[in-house]
């Protein structure tokens, strides 16, 4: 039996967005390519130039850590522009993205992504919703100790403005 690729065209395609969209950085540089807020009333903008450095350091961060393409690398944050970031510096290696909502409990979390075998977590310590915020800093060693194949994990610390720590095993 062949194997088929479903869009074989897929690679260069995507080859070509990453073209695009250095080349839309390089041209838009100062305009706006993320405005968020926040229930808090918080609010911050990244231009494309920012946007693309970022997601620049933080593939090379993913990198210095060995993922490779084909690695599977997997979040639990909230609607945040640093969950776009590491999306696309993540894919950006080749890695298989997949996220969930940090609202969801470990259980089905790990339910969740523990067929896929992950190689990196992206975890935040809260989520607001609703005018309140959740601390979910508890449940995260519950998370890792549950996802084995997890040789590194970002952690966000939005409840103190972003702060990121690494964490390798």
């Amino acid at each position: 039996m062949s194997k088929k690729l479903w869009q074989p065209s897929l690679e260069r395609q995507k080859d070509a967005n990453i073209m695009r969209f250095i080349a839309l950085c390089n041209r838009e540089a100062e305009s706006v390519a993320i405005l968020f807020h926040n229930e808090q009333g918080q609010s911050k903008q990244y231009s494309y130039l920012t946007f693309y450095q970022k997601v620049s350091q933080l593939a090379q961060a993913l990198a210095a850590d060995g993922v490779i393409k084909g690695d599977r690398v997997i979040a639990v944050l909230p609607n945040i522009p640093e969950t776009v970031i590491a999306m696309l510096a993540a894919t950006s290696l080749g890695a298989i993205w997949s996220s969930c909502s940090p609202d969801f409990a470990v259980e089905t979390v790990s339910d969740r992504f523990i067929q896929t075998k992950p190689k990196v977590l992206f975890v935040s310590d809260s989520y607001y919703f609703n005018g309140h915020v959740f601390d979910r800093s508890d449940q995260i060693e519950l998370l890792l100790s549950h996802l084995e194949s997890v040789t590194t994990a970002y952690w966000f610390l939005i409840s103190t403005k972003l702060i990121l720590i690494i964490l390798n095993r």
